[in-house]
C-alpha cells in the first residue's frame, strides 16, 4: 500500500467526535491526522454542518427525510432518539454488501446555530477506499437540498 493512507472511520468534526448509541465502535485519535491527510481539500469535513437558518426541528426533520428516501442506498434506520436529535442508520454497500454505520448529531452551538456531526464508519476491513467520506458528501448536500425544498 506504499504511502496510500488507509482508514474506515470518517467524521465532519474530528474535534468532537460522537459514538455510537447502539455499539462500542471506538475513534481511533490517529484518524485525526490521517483525515486532514486524507481528504485536505473536503469542505465537508472541516468541521461540523452549520444551518443558520433553520431550526433544529426543522433539520433534524430534514435528515430523517434524506435517510427514509434511500431506499437504493440501502440505508436503514437504527436508533432515533427524537428529544436528543441523534440518529443512527446503517448502509448495505452495494458491491460486498458490506454494513457500515452512520450516526448524526444534531445540537446548537454557543450562539444558537444549528450544527450536526456526522460520522460513518465501516465494519468491514481496514479501508473504505473513500466510501464514509462519499456517504458524509452526499448526505450532507441531499439534507440542504431538502431544506432549501421546504422554504
Amino acid at each position: 500500500m506504499g504511502n496510500r493512507i488507509v482508514m474506515n472511520d470518517i467524521t465532519n468534526d474530528t474535534n468532537n467526535v460522537i459514538e455510537y448509541a447502539t455499539q462500542q465502535l471506538d475513534y481511533d485519535p490517529d484518524n485525526v491526522e490521517k483525515q486532514a491527510k486524507r481528504y485536505p481539500d473536503s469542505h465537508h469535513l472541516q468541521g461540523p454542518a452549520t444551518y443558520p437558518n433553520y431550526s433544529i426541528d426543522e433539520v433534524y426533520d430534514a435528515y430523517i427525510t434524506v435517510i427514509n428516501e434511500e431506499d437504493k442506498k440501502k440505508w436503514t434506520l437504527v436508533h432515533i432518539d427524537e428529544d436528543e436529535y441523534f440518529i443512527e442508520f446503517t448502509e448495505t454497500t452495494s458491491w460486498i454488501k458490506f454494513v457500515d454505520d452512520v450516526i448524526v448529531r444534531i445540537t446548537t452551538d454557543d450562539d444558537g446555530t444549528v450544527i450536526a456531526r456526522v460520522r460513518s464508519k465501516s465494519r468491514s476491513g481496514k479501508d473504505d477506499f473513500h466510501q464514509n467520506k462519499k456517504r458524509i458528501e452526499y448526505l450532507l448536500d441531499r439534507v440542504v437540498d431538502v431544506l432549501e425544498a421546504s422554504t
